[in-house]
């Protein structure tokens, strides 16, 4: 009875009170809505009706992707001309054994993120995480049930939103992962604060990243002596607070429902996309909330040139942005006016306003450019130009499935575009009956027409092959994600409000909405894909999510012991090595490389969105004293085997130089002859719970065995590795540079 009479205050607080009639028909167009959702879509189709229509949807899609032109990429792999005798590359290389029987303490990532606030939520148990979740909900909704009772007072809607940035917050630490390229970002702000540099490397130029405003972000607060990862985090996460807020400021500004507004921004401030990205470091959600907010002010607002000044800042907090803002000035200056520039007069001034504001939105960027080129030696950043395919047909056919699989599999966007149509329908019926709603219809035709705008602003990332992160996260399609989530809830008010108000009981309708939600989010939950995610919140599994870079950073802490200042380190893993050894770095993923990046797409396989450029010269040209190939730690427990010595070399044949591994080692720097040539020695170092593998340079090599010696290593013999390369790899890439090929 208590819970009875809370949720009628609460909904009688939020909703006028009108007749109830047709309950029904609404309740069961979104229960048709969840049973098509239920039937898994792409992924699992059952039977039925969404059986026959997602079956033809995925023979028309591999169709088409089938049907693409230059699937291998015919017009950009460059096969060299490899002689016979280097065809088959197999053979063996030696790897001197060091161990140590004592455990080295290094400082784990994962345990020290936030002051260990972040390893502590990660580790509350997830009954008591319910509690604190339902704590929550509780006092939004009490807090509602008292602006009931005072009206005027403005207290309740700051408070809801902080209580909601809060548990958004909450939830995005705990279900925070961590990802070796969160570093490169890092590695700017790192030199930024400790050498004047904004680049990868102190004594080289280098931009690795398209984020500018979140890294000054995190620099400034390392001034005031917070650690770097903490305060890239605190950056990341003031994105959480942004959308939170800016979801708010335009559903209210729409509907007029303080209390729609806040249920609104809670759906949102709690979403998987938001929640899974918010405290990863990377910028994706801080972008979408910059999106938000320069959208609402300039569409929905008088303050048209503070709306301007956040588009301009656009371009600042991810380089990309540059494209919206043009997007966004395309509609508001020459599609939007259309319909009223008949006369020169209007059109000349309409000119001219749109060549005022256009330079205030493109300066910074074309400053960024003059600056880029002065500093860089290129005006865009080196992520956007390795990324870059030029619409290659066989990145477009890698791309249009990562865009399915992200957009409609994973995060099952199609199905909110079919309920706004659904919803615009019974809308556009009601401006039809009533012509006072004339206002309601430009901003519902506006929203819609921002939802086009952001989707088309999204496509380029798909045809360069899309993300190579987690699908679940959304990364690249997030803004659009949020703003078709804003736009379906609008227009579920206006249906209610507009269409359906002469039958509808409106004390009933927070009950009808928390039964949509709810659905929602089970069918949401119910993809395979987004387990992960809910295993992270619930956390069923017990593994450790920053456990990779514990292992990365763990090695980058021993190579700051043992290596001279002047060293260079190298590895595809970038950047958590470099980060923790602090020393300069050579990438060979391509990201931070320019050398890399102006090589030809060779991808590793067709459409290959991370594996895209091989630029092994740089190796040869700038000789690193340290290569770390990929996964160079191995965990486990090399104390209480039989033979050690035997388990750590079986562990470091069979693991760190099986087929797949050396395919890519292959790729990546050449032959491992040619590491011989150029005088690199490989050195296996064991403690009782890891491994690590490294090439080290003759340069530094009596050096780093001199130090490791200092450390209690001792040797213990050297032993053979073998390797075998894919045949195919071995006919299409030369193995080594020019220089060195004669003496293979």
């Amino acid at each position: 009875m208590l819970v009875y009479k809370y949720i009628k205050n609460l909904s009688s607080t939020m909703f006028s009170k009108k007749k109830l009639k047709w309950f029904f028909l609404l309740g069961m167009a979104f229960v048709s809505v969840h049973w098509l959702n239920n039937s898994n879509g792409f992924s699992n189709p059952s039977s039925g009706f969404s059986h026959i229509v997602f079956e033809k949807i995925e023979t028309f899609c591999s169709l088409i992707k089938n049907d693409l032109p230059g699937k291998v990429l015919p017009n950009r792999q460059i096969n060299d001309l490899v002689p016979d005798r280097l065809q088959t590359c197999s053979g063996t290389f030696e790897s001197t054994l060091y161990r140590i029987d004592h455990q080295l303490v290094f400082t784990t990532v994962s345990t020290s993120l936030l002051g260990g606030k972040m390893y502590f939520i990660q580790h509350i148990p997830f009954r008591q995480l319910y509690c604190i979740m339902i704590a929550f909900f509780v006092a939004i909704g009490s807090i509602l049930l008292l602006s009931n009772r005072y009206p005027l007072s403005r207290w309740p809607t700051p408070t809801s939103l902080s209580l909601i940035s809060i548990l958004s917050i909450l939830l995005s630490m705990r279900a925070s992962t961590g990802w070796d390229e969160f570093f490169i970002n890092l590695r700017h702000a790192y030199m930024l604060l400790h050498y004047g540099v904004y680049s990868i490397n102190a004594h080289s130029m280098i931009e690795a990243t398209v984020d500018f405003i979140p890294l000054m972000i995190t620099t400034l607060l390392g001034k005031f002596g917070i650690n770097l990862m903490d305060a890239s985090i605190m950056a990341s996460l003031l994105g959480n607070i942004i959308v939170i807020v800016f979801s708010y400021s335009l559903v209210f500004n729409l509907t007029k429902s303080k209390a729609w507004a806040i249920l609104t921004a809670l759906t949102i401030g709690i979403s998987p996309n938001v929640i899974s990205v918010g405290a990863t470091g990377f910028s994706a959600v801080l972008f979408s909330g910059w999106i938000l907010a320069s959208s609402y002010l300039i569409l929905f607002t008088e303050k048209r040139i503070l709306g301007l000044i956040f588009l301009s800042t656009l371009t600042l907090v991810r380089t990309e942005g540059i494209l919206f803002a043009a997007l966004l000035m395309t509609y508001v200056y020459i599609f939007e006016p259309l319909s009223y520039i008949t006369h020169t007069k209007i059109g000349l001034s309409s000119i001219k306003r749109m060549a005022v504001h256009g330079s205030i939105v493109f300066f910074p960027f074309i400053v960024l450019l003059i600056l880029r080129y002065a500093i860089y030696g290129h005006a865009i950043p080196n992520p956007i130009l390795f990324k870059n395919t030029a619409l290659d047909a066989g990145y477009f056919s890698a791309g249009f499935t990562n865009f399915l699989d992200t957009l409609l599999i994973s995060n099952k966007l199609h199905y909110f575009v079919l309920l706004i149509l659904f919803l615009y329908l019974i809308n556009w019926i009601a401006w039809k009956r009533d012509s006072r709603l004339i206002a309601w219809k430009i901003h519902i035709n506006t929203l819609l027409a921002l939802n086009v705008i952001i989707f088309i602003f999204i496509l380029p990332y798909f045809a360069g092959g899309g993300d190579w992160f987690p699908l679940t996260w959304n990364r690249y399609g997030l803004p659009f994600g949020l703003i078709l989530r804003l736009t379906f809830m609008v227009l579920l008010y206006g249906a209610v409000f507009n269409g359906l108000k002469k039958w509808l009981n409106h004390k009933y309708f927070i009950i009808i909405c928390a039964v949509i939600i709810c659905l929602t989010i089970a069918s949401l939950l119910s993809s395979k894909k987004l387990q992960s995610f809910v295993n992270q919140v619930s956390f069923k599994s017990t593994e450790n999510t920053w456990q990779r870079i514990d292992n990365l950073a763990s090695l980058g802490q021993f190579l700051d012991e043992t290596l001279p200042k002047d060293a260079v380190v190298s590895s595809p893993e970038e950047a958590t090595i470099m980060y923790f050894s602090n020393r300069e770095m050579l990438g060979l993923l391509g990201v931070s490389n320019p050398a890399i990046t102006a090589m030809p797409f060779q991808p590793l396989l067709p459409g290959d969105v991370l594996h895209r450029k091989r630029g092994y010269a740089s190796v040869y040209h700038v000789r690193p004293d340290i290569i770390a190939l990929l996964e160079p730690v191995i965990l486990g427990n090399f104390s209480s085997q039989a033979s050690p010595k035997n388990s750590v070399k079986y562990s470091v044949q069979n693991y760190l130089f099986d087929n797949s591994k050396v395919n890519i080692a292959y790729y990546r720097v050449g032959s491992f002859k040619a590491l011989e040539k150029m005088g690199y020695q490989h050195v296996t170092i064991s403690f009782p719970d890891r491994i690590f593998s490294v090439f080290v340079s003759a340069r530094i090599y009596e050096i780093f065995i001199k130090n490791i010696h200092e450390k209690e290593f001792r040797f213990i013999e050297k032993y053979p590795i073998n390797y075998s390369v894919n045949q195919e790899l071995t006919k299409k890439y030369v193995p080594a540079v020019k220089e060195i090929m004669p003496s293979l």
